[in-house]
């Protein structure tokens, strides 16, 4: 990662793009702008196991009991026949049934509505709507490339919101009369968005620091435990199984209802799959042996899928749902969130502060094919890896995380890539790896910070190709760097601080050699925006768009094919900008900040 050898406005120096102070000679000022906010996460660190105390607390080994004569059949297709709620032959029962209790629909991907800002809104207070409310609300720009990723994260499917709303109308916490319907069981997909808005809501739950650290992980047996003594009726908790295959792709969320002992140390946990509506099916927990199973695809249509692990693999957890109703701080606005509050939970209406968190940035890849995408490593000064590796997923860099999304509705090929979290403090490398890539891929990666995200988009990606992107320690720069000649654009948004409008800013255009760099600065005291090129000896041209976000109105600038020579750096003074005025500019032909062109840019916007 870049050193901050001085703070100054914008600094780009050509070959290295170390922080200096090159900006200071471009904007012909000698102010020094206050140290960046470092931005904090939404989800804090490592969930805590079966240890802690104010997890279920674990079953005696004699509380099982043998065999129950009225114990569920399976049938071919894997459902099993469920005594009714209330009935004798479980050792632990919530009383939830998925024929009374579940959708009547199947888990589904796109096509149907996600997050919009009035669930933004909702979730993460006020402070991420620029201006109007609910469904006027328009996002500032870090909360819509949140709520962007997070729809993204649902585009193979809604388990994981699925389970968690199921559990929310049992408890009380949801009023079907709301959605349309008598009961849950009656509720039509197709006919309410609110619904599917619902469903998309507590989808994201899943990746709440509330939610980790109250999640429940360990051993098969642990689990089984933790199960034996939550499901009960009237229970102030309820959970969602979260489960992985061995090398942590295919998340899948299912929930648990009943738990039988089939004899042999052998116990069935009855589950409520909601890829398959209406069934009763089972997951198998071997006490003996300390392994788990469980046989579901995550699409009807094709064969099932076996899920399997042990002791060893932490591929199997208990997520709470109470910890999820609440109102997160905004960690991506400008000046952050400082506190929670608790919405309605029906019968659950236990206040979870938010917890702080370490200042880390909130990192996303999307590849347009999700069945073959490329993967992010992070390399520290160290030589340690975090992320994928020649094929495997490792994690040997201490402070980072991976959050794999609970999601898909069609596990046997789609796994999207994880969430990563990397505090700021950590100098690192971020390679975006084509090395398993079958075909060429366009591919997209996301940086979240408090008040700040970057974006690089259409970066075209052959296999076994690798690029690489750095950011400055104070998070107001980038610099990336590709083996091929490509133009990806490059995306600049920010919240601005406190009655300050919000902006966001787009380059794109110019083919640069191999091994060369595309880089961008800002600077939000100087108001200034800087794109670029960093050792390449081609010129092209360059088409700049910014956006404007006040309390009242959106207001757009754009202006295409900008002569960019080799090395060249623009930089664009945004601050006087009006919708009736041109745009100031400097272009620093070389990016010495030696050779500087001032400029007029008209807006090319209708």
């Amino acid at each position: 990662m870049f050193q901050n050898k001085r703070k100054s406005l914008l600094f780009i120096i050509a070959s290295l793009f170390v922080l200096a102070s090159l900006l200071l000679s471009a904007c012909g000022s000698d102010q020094t702008p206050a140290p960046a906010a470092q931005p904090t996460d939404q989800a804090a660190a490592a969930a805590p196991t079966l240890a802690a105390a104010d997890q279920p607390t674990t079953a005696p080994a004699d509380q099982a009991t043998a065999a129950p004569a009225d114990q569920p059949t399976a049938d071919q297709s894997g459902a099993t026949t469920a005594p009714a709620a209330g009935s004798s032959g479980y050792v632990a029962d919530l009383g939830f049934r998925p024929d009374v209790n579940g959708f009547p629909f199947e888990n589904y991907g796109p096509g149907f509505t996600d997050l919009t800002p009035a669930e933004m809104e909702q979730v993460f207070g006020a402070k991420v709507c620029a201006n109007g409310t609910g469904s006027t609300c328009t996002l500032i720009p870090p909360a819509d490339q949140v709520m962007q990723q997070f729809n993204k994260q649902m585009s193979g499917g809604h388990c994981y919101g699925f389970s968690v709303a199921s559990l929310l109308f049992y408890s009380g916490g949801l009023k079907p009369q709301d959605y349309g319907g008598d009961s849950i069981i009656n509720l039509s997909l197709q006919s309410s968005q609110l619904l599917q808005r619902t469903i998309a809501k507590e989808f994201i739950t899943q990746f709440y620091s509330q939610v980790q650290q109250k999640t429940v992980k360990g051993s098969p047996s642990d689990i089984l435990d933790a199960l034996i003594a939550a499901l009960k009726p009237g229970a102030t908790e309820t959970y969602t199984i979260g489960i992985f295959k061995r090398d942590k792709t295919g998340g899948h969320a299912i929930t648990p209802y009943a738990v039988q002992d089939r004899g042999n140390g052998v116990f069935a946990v009855l589950v409520y799959d909601n890829n398959y509506p209406k069934q009763a099916r089972e997951m198998k927990i071997d006490r003996t042996a300390n392994t788990w199973s469980y046989e579901a695809s995550i699409n009807p249509s094709v064969q099932p899928d076996l899920y399997e692990g042990d002791a060893t693999t932490q591929s199997l957890q208990l997520m709470p749902t109470t910890p999820g109703q609440v109102q997160l701080p905004c960690d991506f606005c400008a000046n952050g969130g400082q506190s929670s509050t608790t919405k309605s939970g029906g019968t659950f209406n236990v206040a979870y502060p938010a917890q702080a968190a370490a200042a880390t940035y909130q990192i996303f890849l999307d590849g347009a094919n999700p069945d073959n995408h490329a993967h992010l490593l992070f390399t520290d000064k160290n030589g340690k890896n975090f992320g994928y590796k020649d094929g495997k997923f490792v994690e040997e860099i201490p402070g980072m995380r991976a959050d794999f999304a609970l999601s898909a509705a069609k596990m046997d090929t789609v796994s999207p890539e994880p969430i990563y979290y990397i505090p700021t403090n950590t100098a690192f490398t971020m390679t975006i790896d084509g090395s398993a890539l079958k075909e060429a891929d366009s591919t997209d990666v996301v940086i979240i910070g408090q008040g700040f995200y970057i974006g690089v988009y259409n970066v075209m990606l052959d296999p076994g190709a690798k690029d690489t992107l750095e950011m400055t320690n104070s998070g107001d720069g980038m610099k990336y760097t590709t083996e091929y000649a490509e133009a990806p654009t490059i995306v600049v948004g920010f919240d601005g601080v406190g009655s300050e409008p919000d902006f966001e800013f787009s380059g794109t255009g110019v083919d640069i050699d191999p091994g060369s760099s595309i880089i961008a600065a800002w600077d939000k005291t100087q108001k200034a925006v800087a794109f670029g090129t960093s050792n390449t000896k081609l010129a092209g041209k360059f088409d700049f768009e910014m956006s404007r976000i006040d309390d009242k109105t959106e207001t757009y600038f754009k202006h295409s094919n900008l002569e960019l020579g080799a090395n060249d750096v623009l930089y664009f003074f945004y601050d006087s900008w009006t919708a009736t005025t041109p745009l100031q500019a400097n272009i620093d032909h070389g990016g010495t900040g030696t050779n500087l062109e001032k400029i007029t840019l008209e807006n090319e916007t209708p």
